[in-house]
């Protein structure tokens, strides 16, 4: 294990005005339409060095490539992590191009249930929309809810939730008529008991 102490006791007395200015540092880093500047952090080049030097002994490159070549990279559920694969552009291997698909079935039935075309069990267009995960199956969707909450559907309600404490769900089911509401479970396995729980609690309440 490399030892940064060197580099973080002097650039803990370092000015960061004198970092930002100092000749060569530009560190911007710019992938898939993003650009982060991270030109104000108490990093200079000999730390940057120190720490690029750190992943390539670490292996990281022959990681990244196991990662996108789609090998089994998650050891506790012995498969492969292509959560990369759908925010990929351009041409993927079939492997990944099969995951990427998804997306657009994704695609149809949200605009068909905005849209009325998907209809709920008394007939009617759906008024209701409970998501039922937990971590990041429950953060990104979130993340996305409040970023284009200006832009939502005003005749559905969107509800959440992530929590295995009982209240979190009669919360989110409160006041709801069961036979206008979507319940939409995510999960990557299908395995995590939160989930489980809170997915089995909303069939019987539907």
């Amino acid at each position: 294990m490399m030892n940064f102490s060197s580099h973080i006791s002097r650039l803990k007395t370092a000015n960061l005005k004198t970092l930002i200015s100092a000749e060569g540092n530009d560190r911007v880093i710019s992938a898939t339409g993003w650009h982060a500047d991270l030109a104000r952090h108490y990093v200079d080049q000999d730390m940057q060095s120190a720490l690029l030097k750190f992943a390539i002994d670490s292996n990281v490159t022959e990681a990244i490539n196991a990662l996108f070549d789609g090998e089994r990279v998650n050891p506790s559920e012995d498969r492969p992590a292509l959560h990369w694969a759908l925010r990929a552009q351009g041409h993927l291997p079939p492997f990944a191009e099969e995951v990427r698909s998804s997306l657009t079935s994704g695609d149809v039935f949200a605009d068909d249930v905005n849209a009325g075309r998907v209809r709920a069990s008394n007939g009617e267009p759906f008024r209701n929309i409970v998501h039922i995960g937990i971590g990041g199956s429950d953060f990104g969707p979130r993340l996305i809810a409040d970023t284009f909450e200006m832009e939502r559907n005003r005749d559905l309600t969107l509800r959440f939730c992530a929590n295995l404490d009982p209240i979190d769900l009669d919360l989110a089911l409160d006041g709801l008529d069961p036979s206008e509401t979507l319940v939409i479970g995510v999960s990557k396995s299908f395995g995590t008991e939160e989930t489980i729980y809170n997915l089995t609690r909303a069939r019987d309440w539907l």
